[in-house]
Protein backbone atom coordinates (compact mmCIF):
# COMPACT_ATOMS: atom_id res chain seq x y z
CA UNK A 1 0.00 0.00 0.00
CA UNK A 2 1.40 3.33 -0.79
CA UNK A 3 1.82 6.46 0.99
CA UNK A 4 -1.42 8.32 -0.70
CA UNK A 5 -3.57 5.21 -0.47
CA UNK A 6 -2.66 4.89 3.13
CA UNK A 7 -3.41 8.26 4.17
CA UNK A 8 -6.77 8.40 2.52
CA UNK A 9 -7.59 5.37 4.32
CA UNK A 10 -6.64 6.75 7.57
CA UNK A 11 -8.91 9.84 6.83
CA UNK A 12 -11.85 8.27 5.72
CA UNK A 13 -11.46 6.01 8.92
CA UNK A 14 -11.38 9.60 10.93
CA UNK A 15 -13.87 11.43 9.25
CA UNK A 16 -16.38 8.16 10.20
CA UNK A 17 -15.88 8.08 13.53
CA UNK A 18 -15.79 12.02 14.09
CA UNK A 19 -19.01 13.31 16.45
CA UNK A 20 -19.38 15.80 12.81
CA UNK A 21 -19.88 15.75 9.42
CA UNK A 22 -16.83 15.98 7.46
CA UNK A 23 -17.19 17.06 3.59
CA UNK A 24 -16.16 18.29 0.47
CA UNK A 25 -17.97 20.93 -1.19
CA UNK A 26 -17.77 22.33 -4.85
CA UNK A 27 -18.73 25.53 -6.62
CA UNK A 28 -18.07 26.15 -10.06
CA UNK A 29 -17.92 29.30 -11.50
CA UNK A 30 -21.52 29.19 -12.70
CA UNK A 31 -22.32 29.09 -9.38
CA UNK A 32 -23.47 25.24 -9.76
CA UNK A 33 -23.03 23.08 -6.83
CA UNK A 34 -21.96 19.84 -5.35
CA UNK A 35 -21.21 17.93 -2.68
CA UNK A 36 -18.67 15.15 -3.74
CA UNK A 37 -17.72 13.30 -0.27
CA UNK A 38 -19.64 13.22 3.00
CA UNK A 39 -18.68 11.00 6.03
CA UNK A 40 -21.71 8.77 7.92
CA UNK A 41 -22.91 11.05 10.08
CA UNK A 42 -24.90 12.74 7.59
CA UNK A 43 -27.74 10.20 8.44
CA UNK A 44 -27.68 11.41 12.19
CA UNK A 45 -27.08 14.97 11.74
CA UNK A 46 -29.58 15.59 8.87
CA UNK A 47 -31.81 12.22 8.46
CA UNK A 48 -30.53 10.98 5.08
CA UNK A 49 -27.72 8.54 4.02
CA UNK A 50 -24.66 9.79 2.31
CA UNK A 51 -25.73 8.32 -1.15
CA UNK A 52 -28.88 10.56 -1.19
CA UNK A 53 -26.48 13.55 -0.90
CA UNK A 54 -23.63 13.04 -2.67
CA UNK A 55 -23.68 15.13 -6.26
CA UNK A 56 -26.96 16.56 -5.04
CA UNK A 57 -26.66 19.17 -2.99
CA UNK A 58 -30.28 20.75 -3.10
CA UNK A 59 -30.78 17.78 -0.74
CA UNK A 60 -28.76 19.38 2.36
CA UNK A 61 -30.20 23.13 1.07
CA UNK A 62 -33.55 22.01 1.60
CA UNK A 63 -33.49 21.10 4.56
CA UNK A 64 -31.89 24.71 5.95
CA UNK A 65 -34.34 26.72 7.63
CA UNK A 66 -35.61 29.26 5.47
CA UNK A 67 -34.79 32.25 7.77
CA UNK A 68 -31.26 31.18 7.22
CA UNK A 69 -31.26 30.31 3.55
CA UNK A 70 -29.33 34.01 2.92
CA UNK A 71 -27.21 33.61 5.77
CA UNK A 72 -25.80 30.69 4.94
CA UNK A 73 -25.58 31.62 0.85
CA UNK A 74 -23.51 35.12 2.15
CA UNK A 75 -21.40 33.00 4.28
CA UNK A 76 -20.72 31.12 1.44
CA UNK A 77 -19.69 33.73 -1.15
CA UNK A 78 -18.05 35.83 1.19
CA UNK A 79 -15.59 32.92 1.57
CA UNK A 80 -15.59 32.02 -2.00
CA UNK A 81 -14.96 36.45 -3.15
CA UNK A 82 -12.23 36.56 -0.30
CA UNK A 83 -10.45 32.88 -0.43
CA UNK A 84 -11.26 33.25 3.22
CA UNK A 85 -11.74 30.75 5.74
CA UNK A 86 -15.94 29.65 6.19
CA UNK A 87 -17.77 29.66 8.88
CA UNK A 88 -21.29 29.50 9.99
CA UNK A 89 -24.16 28.60 12.06
CA UNK A 90 -27.57 28.06 11.26
CA UNK A 91 -30.56 25.80 11.79
CA UNK A 92 -31.96 22.76 10.18
CA UNK A 93 -35.16 20.91 10.28
CA UNK A 94 -33.73 17.07 9.64
CA UNK A 95 -35.46 15.13 7.01
CA UNK A 96 -39.01 13.32 8.27
CA UNK A 97 -38.40 15.07 11.45
CA UNK A 98 -40.18 18.62 12.96
CA UNK A 99 -37.23 19.40 15.27
CA UNK A 100 -34.98 22.18 14.88
CA UNK A 101 -31.50 21.55 15.04
CA UNK A 102 -28.00 24.16 15.10
CA UNK A 103 -25.33 23.26 13.29
CA UNK A 104 -22.22 25.51 12.76
CA UNK A 105 -19.61 24.76 10.08
CA UNK A 106 -15.83 25.49 9.41
CA UNK A 107 -14.21 25.05 6.10
CA UNK A 108 -10.98 26.30 3.98
CA UNK A 109 -11.68 27.05 0.52
CA UNK A 110 -9.08 26.09 -2.86
CA UNK A 111 -9.38 26.85 -6.03
CA UNK A 112 -9.13 24.13 -8.50
CA UNK A 113 -8.60 23.69 -12.22
CA UNK A 114 -11.70 25.59 -14.39
CA UNK A 115 -11.78 28.46 -11.07
CA UNK A 116 -13.98 25.66 -9.16
CA UNK A 117 -13.61 25.98 -5.36
CA UNK A 118 -13.74 23.59 -2.67
CA UNK A 119 -13.91 23.25 0.74
CA UNK A 120 -13.11 20.47 2.58
CA UNK A 121 -15.15 21.19 5.61
CA UNK A 122 -16.46 20.06 9.32
CA UNK A 123 -19.98 20.43 10.69
CA UNK A 124 -20.71 20.05 14.19
CA UNK A 125 -24.12 20.03 15.83
CA UNK A 126 -24.38 22.30 18.12
CA UNK A 127 -28.10 22.27 19.69
CA UNK A 128 -27.61 21.58 22.73
CA UNK A 129 -24.97 24.44 23.42
CA UNK A 130 -27.81 26.79 21.72
CA UNK A 131 -30.38 25.23 24.65
CA UNK A 132 -27.70 25.80 27.13
CA UNK A 133 -27.33 29.32 25.56
CA UNK A 134 -31.23 29.81 25.89
CA UNK A 135 -31.23 28.60 29.44
CA UNK A 136 -28.30 31.13 30.85
CA UNK A 137 -30.54 33.89 28.85
CA UNK A 138 -33.76 32.59 30.65
CA UNK A 139 -31.50 33.37 33.74
CA UNK A 140 -30.27 36.51 33.14
CA UNK A 141 -33.36 37.95 31.98
CA UNK A 142 -35.25 36.38 35.21
CA UNK A 143 -31.87 38.82 37.16
CA UNK A 144 -32.38 42.13 35.10
CA UNK A 145 -36.27 41.92 35.58
CA UNK A 146 -35.27 41.37 39.91
CA UNK A 147 -33.28 44.07 39.55
CA UNK A 148 -35.65 46.76 37.30
CA UNK A 149 -38.41 46.07 40.08
CA UNK A 150 -36.07 46.51 42.79
CA UNK A 151 -35.16 49.81 40.52
CA UNK A 152 -38.60 50.84 40.02
CA UNK A 153 -39.78 50.59 43.58
CA UNK A 154 -37.53 53.57 44.58
CA UNK A 155 -37.58 55.42 41.39
CA UNK A 156 -40.57 54.60 38.56
CA UNK A 157 -38.86 57.29 35.82
CA UNK A 158 -35.53 55.27 36.39
CA UNK A 159 -36.97 51.94 35.44
CA UNK A 160 -38.90 53.34 32.46
CA UNK A 161 -36.04 55.24 31.14
CA UNK A 162 -33.58 52.13 30.99
CA UNK A 163 -36.57 50.35 28.79
CA UNK A 164 -36.59 53.54 26.40
CA UNK A 165 -32.91 54.21 26.09
CA UNK A 166 -32.58 50.10 25.44
CA UNK A 167 -35.32 50.23 23.06
CA UNK A 168 -33.35 53.50 21.25
CA UNK A 169 -30.26 51.60 21.36
CA UNK A 170 -31.26 48.33 19.90
CA UNK A 171 -32.58 50.27 16.78
CA UNK A 172 -29.32 52.28 16.33
CA UNK A 173 -27.76 48.67 16.57
CA UNK A 174 -30.21 47.46 14.08
CA UNK A 175 -29.41 50.64 11.74
CA UNK A 176 -25.69 50.39 11.59
CA UNK A 177 -26.28 46.42 10.96
CA UNK A 178 -24.33 45.02 14.20
CA UNK A 179 -24.42 41.54 14.42
CA UNK A 180 -27.38 40.49 16.72
CA UNK A 181 -25.67 39.04 19.31
CA UNK A 182 -24.08 42.58 19.52
CA UNK A 183 -27.24 43.99 19.84
CA UNK A 184 -28.77 41.76 22.11
CA UNK A 185 -26.21 42.62 24.50
CA UNK A 186 -25.88 46.56 23.88
CA UNK A 187 -30.25 45.89 24.30
CA UNK A 188 -29.18 44.87 27.53
CA UNK A 189 -26.82 47.06 28.80
CA UNK A 190 -29.03 50.30 27.81
CA UNK A 191 -31.64 48.19 30.36
CA UNK A 192 -29.68 48.16 33.44
CA UNK A 193 -27.21 50.93 32.59
CA UNK A 194 -28.51 53.13 35.65
CA UNK A 195 -29.01 50.34 37.61
CA UNK A 196 -26.60 51.41 40.08
CA UNK A 197 -28.90 54.08 41.32
CA UNK A 198 -30.43 51.50 43.62
CA UNK A 199 -28.04 52.68 46.28
CA UNK A 200 -28.99 56.65 45.48
CA UNK A 201 -31.16 57.91 47.96
CA UNK A 202 -34.37 58.15 47.33
CA UNK A 203 -35.48 61.45 48.05
CA UNK A 204 -32.78 62.67 45.96
CA UNK A 205 -34.05 60.81 42.40
CA UNK A 206 -36.98 61.98 42.80
CA UNK A 207 -36.50 65.52 43.97
CA UNK A 208 -39.04 68.03 42.49
CA UNK A 209 -36.20 70.88 42.62
CA UNK A 210 -32.82 71.45 40.49
CA UNK A 211 -30.64 69.24 42.93
CA UNK A 212 -27.41 70.74 44.71
CA UNK A 213 -23.93 69.94 43.77
CA UNK A 214 -23.21 67.69 46.57
CA UNK A 215 -26.43 65.69 45.45
CA UNK A 216 -25.41 65.60 41.81
CA UNK A 217 -22.28 63.95 43.02
CA UNK A 218 -23.65 60.99 44.95
CA UNK A 219 -26.14 60.36 41.09
CA UNK A 220 -22.31 60.86 39.35
CA UNK A 221 -21.26 57.54 41.70
CA UNK A 222 -24.56 54.90 39.86
CA UNK A 223 -21.63 54.06 36.99
CA UNK A 224 -19.29 52.60 39.69
CA UNK A 225 -21.91 51.24 41.66
CA UNK A 226 -23.87 49.49 38.87
CA UNK A 227 -20.61 47.76 38.06
CA UNK A 228 -19.96 46.70 40.95
CA UNK A 229 -23.13 44.43 40.81
CA UNK A 230 -21.46 42.70 37.97
CA UNK A 231 -17.80 42.37 38.90
CA UNK A 232 -18.04 38.42 39.22
CA UNK A 233 -20.64 37.87 36.77
CA UNK A 234 -19.08 36.06 33.08
CA UNK A 235 -21.90 37.58 30.81
CA UNK A 236 -20.89 37.38 26.89
CA UNK A 237 -21.75 40.45 26.60
CA UNK A 238 -19.55 43.71 28.32
CA UNK A 239 -22.24 44.40 30.16
CA UNK A 240 -20.07 45.70 33.27
CA UNK A 241 -18.28 47.90 30.37
CA UNK A 242 -22.04 49.65 29.28
CA UNK A 243 -22.55 49.93 33.28
CA UNK A 244 -19.74 51.91 34.06
CA UNK A 245 -18.72 53.57 31.04
CA UNK A 246 -22.24 55.36 29.60
CA UNK A 247 -21.69 58.74 30.85
CA UNK A 248 -17.74 58.82 29.24
CA UNK A 249 -17.12 61.19 26.53
CA UNK A 250 -14.87 60.66 24.07
CA UNK A 251 -12.91 64.11 24.56
CA UNK A 252 -12.86 63.21 28.28
CA UNK A 253 -14.94 65.38 29.53
CA UNK A 254 -17.39 62.33 30.98
CA UNK A 255 -17.35 60.52 34.05
CA UNK A 256 -16.79 58.60 36.47
CA UNK A 257 -12.99 57.92 35.59
CA UNK A 258 -13.05 60.66 32.42
CA UNK A 259 -12.07 57.92 29.57
CA UNK A 260 -10.88 58.93 26.17
CA UNK A 261 -11.82 57.50 22.33
CA UNK A 262 -10.91 53.82 22.04
CA UNK A 263 -10.97 53.21 25.92
CA UNK A 264 -14.70 53.56 25.74
CA UNK A 265 -15.96 50.19 24.13
CA UNK A 266 -18.48 50.98 20.86
CA UNK A 267 -21.44 49.55 22.87
CA UNK A 268 -20.83 52.20 25.62
CA UNK A 269 -21.14 54.83 23.08
CA UNK A 270 -24.28 53.57 21.38
CA UNK A 271 -26.21 53.57 25.24
CA UNK A 272 -24.79 56.94 25.57
CA UNK A 273 -26.51 58.07 22.45
CA UNK A 274 -29.61 56.65 23.51
CA UNK A 275 -29.29 57.78 27.18
CA UNK A 276 -29.18 61.17 25.84
CA UNK A 277 -32.11 61.17 23.51
CA UNK A 278 -34.48 59.53 26.35
CA UNK A 279 -33.17 61.56 28.62
CA UNK A 280 -34.04 64.94 26.64
CA UNK A 281 -37.16 63.42 25.33
CA UNK A 282 -38.55 62.84 28.76
CA UNK A 283 -39.94 64.84 32.24
CA UNK A 284 -37.74 64.85 35.28
CA UNK A 285 -39.04 64.90 38.16
CA UNK A 286 -37.47 68.43 38.56
CA UNK A 287 -37.67 70.17 34.86
CA UNK A 288 -40.28 69.45 31.58
CA UNK A 289 -38.62 67.82 28.67
CA UNK A 290 -36.66 69.61 26.77
CA UNK A 291 -37.87 67.98 23.58
CA UNK A 292 -36.04 65.76 20.94
CA UNK A 293 -35.00 68.54 18.83
CA UNK A 294 -32.60 69.77 22.15
CA UNK A 295 -31.53 66.14 22.20
CA UNK A 296 -30.33 66.45 18.35
CA UNK A 297 -28.69 70.06 19.13
CA UNK A 298 -26.43 68.34 21.95
CA UNK A 299 -25.75 65.57 19.80
CA UNK A 300 -24.93 67.57 16.54
CA UNK A 301 -22.84 70.05 19.03
CA UNK A 302 -21.05 66.80 20.51
CA UNK A 303 -20.95 64.71 17.36
CA UNK A 304 -17.07 63.43 16.97
CA UNK A 305 -15.75 65.05 20.19
CA UNK A 306 -18.25 63.61 22.41
CA UNK A 307 -20.26 61.61 21.05
CA UNK A 308 -19.27 58.79 18.30
CA UNK A 309 -20.24 60.60 14.78
CA UNK A 310 -21.43 57.19 13.16
CA UNK A 311 -24.19 56.29 16.19
CA UNK A 312 -25.08 60.28 16.35
CA UNK A 313 -25.49 59.99 12.58
CA UNK A 314 -27.44 56.77 13.01
CA UNK A 315 -30.11 57.78 15.85
CA UNK A 316 -30.54 61.23 13.11
CA UNK A 317 -31.51 59.09 10.48
CA UNK A 318 -34.07 57.00 12.71
CA UNK A 319 -34.97 60.28 14.08
CA UNK A 320 -35.66 62.01 10.51
CA UNK A 321 -37.21 59.11 9.06
CA UNK A 322 -40.01 58.41 12.11
CA UNK A 323 -37.83 55.00 13.03
CA UNK A 324 -37.85 56.48 16.54
CA UNK A 325 -41.17 58.07 18.14
CA UNK A 326 -40.59 59.71 21.27
CA UNK A 327 -44.08 59.91 23.65
CA UNK A 328 -42.86 63.68 25.16
CA UNK A 329 -41.84 65.10 21.50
Amino acid sequence: MNLKSNTNEILEDLSHNLPAAVFTYNVDEQGYDNIQYISDACEAIWGVPPEKVLNNAQVIWDLIHPEDIKKMTSSIQHSANNMSKWECEWRITPYNSTDTKWLRGYGTPRKGEGGVITWNSVILDVTNEHELRIAESDALKHTINVLIAALEARDPYTAGHGRSVAYIAEAIGKKLNLPAEQIEGISIGGLIHDVGKISTPAEILTKPTTLLEEEYALIKLHPITGSKFFHNVNFKWPIKEIVEQHHERLDGSGYPKGLKENDIIFEARVVAVADVLDSMASNRPYRFAPGIDKAIEILKQGSGSKFDITIVNAAIELINSGELMFKNS
